[in-house]
């Protein structure tokens, strides 16, 4: 028995998933080692597959908060463009997603500080405060997916 034979029934799966159909694929980098993993592994299949066989777009993307420490930042950012030129020939695409794509209402766009300074929300407290999850992040990515899912 090989010992990447778990490495290597994972990407068997996965072709097997991926040949099924012509559906898109959307997967949520964040830059942490559970979507890194993910996509390391579809990078993996895809690389494995004939020419032929690669027939499906994969989009990779990330959420920009607009208030993330810049150091993260430029790190999300630089690591969405080396995927997508290094995933470009498989299929793959990566986007960046902010809160202005989703618009809340009457204010002009859904950023941190139209909440904050522009509506008078509190800022977000530990451990349960997260209006900001929902309005930064999960919206956009959302908003995003149906767009796509249109599209398709």
């Amino acid at each position: 028995m090989s010992d990447f034979s778990a490495f290597e029934q994972i990407i068997e799966e996965m072709k097997l998933v991926y040949r099924h159909d012509q559906r898109p694929w959307m997967i949520g980098f964040s830059g942490g080692k559970d979507s890194t993993m993910l996509w390391t592994l579809v990078f993996e299949m895809l690389k494995t597959l004939k020419p032929s066989e690669i027939r499906k777009k994969i989009y990779i993307t990330s959420s920009d908060t607009m208030v993330e420490n810049p150091i993260v930042r430029r790190y999300m950012h630089k690591m969405s463009k080396m995927i997508g030129e290094a995933g470009a020939k498989y299929g793959i695409c990566t986007n960046i997603v902010k809160p202005h794509i989703m618009l809340d209402g009457p204010q002009k766009n859904g950023t941190f500080w139209t909440y904050v300074i522009g509506l008078g929300y509190p800022t977000p407290e530990p451990p349960g405060f997260r209006w900001c999850t929902d309005r930064l992040k999960i919206r956009p990515i959302n908003q995003f997916t149906l767009d796509t899912i249109k599209e398709n």
